[in-house]
Order: structure tokens, then sequence, then C-alpha cells
């Protein structure tokens, strides 16, 4: 009700990484949480099943351990076939110091920018030679808490498109690869 997606039909598998009501940071801030965490899940996803992981979510530095974990699960959820599609990070960050946040860094995710309704680069997106592809992530009318709808930006909305459109193609063609998925992606976008 209220909004569409880019695919129908497609079976969702929420996973949840992130924390609410954290005891580290304040009151409904329920967007943080742990990288061990967002392991954790996309591991359990690949184990269930999951085609297509779409990572709404940012952490701009991981410890070693953490970077480890991390690229292990993404490597392991991309050998059992999943396509991995991660958010860029919205501080406008860009050549000649490109610095595409994590997870979409690690090199088996996509990352994703986010243009405005005029097909231009978002004010706010990293941008680059690090990103694969981008999408509509500027003033995206979206779900939001109890029950209400809301109009947001950022990477992070933009990234569910890339996602929906890989579960919609897959859905088309379910022989393809997370490989082909890629290259499909990849070379189907304008420059």
């Amino acid at each position: 009700l209220g909004v569409a997606g880019v695919t129908w039909g497609a079976y969702i598998m929420p996973v949840r990484v992130l924390l609410t009501d954290n005891p580290l940071t304040p009151v409904n801030e329920g967007c943080s949480g742990f990288a061990t965490a967002l392991a954790n899940g996309i591991v359990w996803a690949a184990d269930h099943g999951a085609d297509v992981g779409n990572m709404s979510l940012q952490y701009y530095g991981l410890t070693q351990a953490e970077y480890n974990l991390l690229s292990d699960a993404i490597d392991y959820a991309h050998d059992l076939g999943m396509i991995l599609i991660a958010a860029a990070g919205n501080t406008n960050v860009g050549p000649p110091n490109p610095y595409v946040a994590y997870p979409a860094r690690l090199p088996r995710c996509m990352a994703v920018s986010a243009t405005d309704n005029r097909d231009n680069l978002a004010s706010f997106s990293h941008y680059g030679n690090e990103i694969d592809v981008c999408a509509p992530g500027d003033d995206i009318y979206s779900t939001w808490t109890s029950n209400s709808y809301t109009y947001l930006y950022g990477t992070s909305m933009a990234t569910p498109h890339v996602s929906g459109l890989a579960a919609l193609i897959k859905s088309y063609v379910p022989e393809l690869t997370n490989v082909d998925l890629e290259l499909i992606l990849d070379q189907s976008a304008d420059d």
C-alpha cells in the first residue's frame, strides 16, 4: 500500500542486522550496528537461499578483524550465488579522493550511487570509478515508522532500486548467475 517497488511477486527475506535502541547510542537511533552482525546476516541469508542481498547501510571504518569477517562473509555468499548490492555513501566524496563506504567498497559487492529526479548525480552521493551503478535516491517516497510514509534520500534509497531490478531480471531468467546479473546491470546502465 502507498508505494510500489521495482519488482513484484518476489519473496522478501528480512534479516535484521542493525540495532534498535542501541545502548551505545541515543534512543530511537536504530540505524547503528556492528559489522559482525552484518557478516552473520549475510551468511544466514546465503545459507537460506537468498539470490539478492540489499545492504542499505554503510560503515566508514572497520578494524582489520571486522574487515576480514565482512569480506569473508561476502565472498561466502557470492560463492553460493548471491548478488550483493550496497549503498556507496552519502558524504559527497569523489575523485581525487574516492572513498566508497563498506561493504560496497569490497570487490564482490556492487557499489550504488544516487541520482536525483533529473538523472544527475545527487548532491550528497559518493561518486567515482569505484561505483558500479547509480539509481534514483533523492526524494524517494517510502514507508516510514508508525504506518506512515515520507520522502527520504540517500544511497540507501538508491540501492533497493538496483536490488529490485536484479530480482526482476532473475525472475525472468532464473538460470542467470550472480556474475551474469552484475554484468547485465553494469553494461545496460548509462555511463
